[in-house]
């Protein structure tokens, strides 16, 4: 049988989320279903070939959340990882370092002064 990655991100996200799932196998669509908090049945259906769509999978993901909202089942997530900071350029990195410099420069010679008065 082969992967499907559609899928696999619904029952991914509804899993985070600590929902129990059973899944119906259809002949064109694969169907998923859990209970809200009021015992109510929700569901949703994918399709059982690989999406050609680029986007299928964070759709599927985006579907699931906006049904958990509705549901007010949506737990929080934690906020993703900071990215690094942007590296400098050669050249940005050289007009760091010269910045860095003349600011050493200017206040050597301001101690020389004061010292030499």
């Amino acid at each position: 049988m082969m992967k499907n990655e559609v899928l696999d991100a619904v029952l991914n996200e509804l899993k985070y989320h600590g929902v129990m799932v059973t899944v119906a196998h259809g002949s064109k669509h694969i169907q998923v279903n859990w209970l809200n908090r009021l015992n109510q049945p929700r569901f949703m259906m994918v399709s059982r070939r690989e999406s050609g769509e680029r986007h299928a999978i964070q759709n599927a993901r985006r579907g699931v959340r906006q049904i958990l909202r509705d549901d007010c089942m949506l737990t929080e997530r934690e906020a993703p990882p900071a990215s690094p900071p942007r590296q400098l350029s050669k050249v940005e990195q050289l007009e760091h370092d010269l910045q860095v410099l003349n600011s050493r420069i200017a206040r050597v010679e301001r101690l020389l002064k004061e010292h030499a008065l």
